[in-house]
């Protein structure tokens, strides 16, 4: 078995996503629950993190992160109002309000909130209760925490703070709904802003203290990494194989032996011609 995984570990590390990375970036470590970020040849900052779970996994892709996000709040997205939220709001329409969560029919910036509990969800699809707004404020309550990093893609997977501290001191950390959780995000603000002259970190402490919504763009542009690897190198050199949390290693190496399968078959016939 470690075999196995070693072997699908190296033929990962052989696939043209691992070269010509440049030298300022983000790596996330999805399995590893672990982030790094890089700049003048080296590691400038490391922390753990918290990864999508196995039933809501964060994506293998690369973005750029562009600016922060100060105080946001929270749109829900679609599996977690389908999954999470439907369901509650038709037992007892006041558990929404309860976790400060506003459902607006209208994505209007001028709208206002609707009373939860003068509607019959019953009567409504899911599909039409999915196309109305749940929102939370920033604030202390919210999962975002303080700042979310702003990086576009399908996905709308992003790095984000959280109000569940407790959690970077778990080993298994795959416990997010696809968005990662990071340690220390005042860090990695420093790190976008460092060509940034006017942002420093009095200045940011006093437009977080207004607690308003507020999107800062960054002058540096930061290629984000989302990798998905089961064995890796610590700082001492030593192998660690880690724990497969999507299942991905079996499938992989699936398509790894119906490769060789097809390239001894080929040679095979070259022979033979």
């Amino acid at each position: 078995m470690k075999k196995k995984q070693i072997e699908v570990n190296l033929y990962r590390f052989k696939s043209v996503e691992w070269f010509d990375r440049p030298d300022l970036r983000i790596e996330v470590d999805i399995a590893r629950y672990w982030l790094k970020a890089y700049e003048d040849k080296m590691i400038s900052f490391e922390m753990p993190v918290v990864v999508g779970s196995k039933e809501r996994p964060t994506n293998i892709f690369t973005t750029t992160m562009t600016g922060i996000r100060l105080n946001p709040g929270w749109t829900l997205p679609p599996t977690i109002k389908t999954e999470d939220y439907i369901p509650k709001l038709r037992e007892n329409p006041e558990w929404v309000s309860e976790k400060g969560v506003k459902i607006y029919t209208s994505w209007d910036k001028d709208a206002e909130p609707i009373d939860p509990t003068t509607v019959d969800w019953s009567f409504l699809s899911d599909n039409e209760i999915k196309a109305m707004r749940f929102y939370k404020n920033a604030g202390s309550s919210n999962p975002l925490g303080q700042y979310r990093f702003l990086m576009n893609n399908k996905y709308d997977i992003y790095l984000h703070d959280t109000n569940k501290k407790y959690l970077f001191d778990r080993a298994g950390r795959a416990r997010s709904s696809g968005c990662v959780r990071v340690s220390d995000p005042r860090r990695i603000v420093e790190f976008l802003l460092k060509d940034d002259v006017g942002w420093t970190s009095e200045k940011l402490d006093e437009v977080m203290a207004k607690n308003e919504t507020t999107d800062l763009g960054a002058k540096r542009s930061i290629p984000v990494y989302f990798d998905y690897k089961t064995a890796w190198l610590n700082n001492a050199g030593k192998l660690v194989l880690g724990h497969d949390i999507y299942g991905l290693d079996e499938d992989l190496y699936h398509d790894m032996m119906e490769k060789v399968q097809i390239i001894e078959e080929n040679d095979q016939k070259t022979l033979e011609e």
